[in-house]
């Protein structure tokens, strides 16, 4: 009786002793499983930043895409612009040279008259034209 006292004991113990390695074990699994959760929700924030900012980033490129395209067209303009005016210049010394206006200018204006209205017009035009 002694014997099986003490083989009691024993297996009491080691269950005991097993009963509590399973009680850590489960305890250190809880702990693991609340660690990975933390790190999946520290990971799906981050995901939804890289997100939002890769949408900035395309957002940010296609204004910057934009305003380059702009400032080409503004660029194009300008030049046009400086044509244009360019032309008007040259266009405008020739009117003022031209035999049509000294005629007009001319005591023939004066005989005749039909066409002073027309000429203090078109030379009106050119001097609004010309001063731009």
């Amino acid at each position: 009786s002694l014997c099986c006292l003490k083989r009691y004991t024993s297996r009491r113990r080691s269950s005991e002793h097993a009963r509590k390695q399973y009680m850590k074990a489960v305890k250190e699994n809880k702990e693991l499983l609340e660690a990975i959760q933390m790190y999946k929700d520290a990971i799906c924030g981050r995901d939804k930043d890289i997100k939002k900012y890769k949408a900035m980033v395309t957002k940010y490129a296609q204004q910057l895409k934009r305003r380059v395209e702009f400032g080409d067209a503004k660029q194009t303009l300008l030049e046009q612009l400086e044509q244009t005016q360019y032309m008007i210049d040259e266009t405008y010394k020739r009117w003022e040279t031209s035999s049509l206006v000294c005629g007009l200018e001319s005591s023939s204006l004066d005989k005749d008259a039909s066409y002073k209205p027309e000429y203090l017009q078109l030379n009106y035009q050119m001097h609004l034209v010309a001063g731009r």
